[in-house]
């Protein structure tokens, strides 16, 4: 596989609809660079993580604690994940 331009890597950012800005050049897909999120968080990741879903550590930090169990279902279903419930908590 090609490696990406700095170009390209911003392009599919944007075609993903993530809001994280690399601060650095891009320099591979596994080497971390620094970014930065909406909140205005800087942190270092590989490209490759923010390409598969991981976000903002602060960010993170605050929905994880916010988001309750029903929430948290609903966002699996929608992932096209399949919930498995104990028997005490099925309707």
């Amino acid at each position: 596989m090609q490696k990406l331009t700095q170009q390209q890597y911003i392009k599919k950012l944007s075609d993903k609809k993530i809001n994280i800005q690399p601060l650095e050049e891009y320099q591979g897909t596994h080497i971390k660079i620094k970014h930065k999120c909406e909140c205005n968080n800087e942190w270092e990741v590989a490209p490759s993580k923010v390409l598969l879903g991981r976000r903002c550590p602060k960010c993170w930090k605050i929905r994880r604690s916010k988001i309750t169990t029903e929430d948290y279902n609903l966002r699996l279903l929608k992932n096209g994940s399949t919930l498995i419930l104990k028997e005490e908590d099925r309707i």
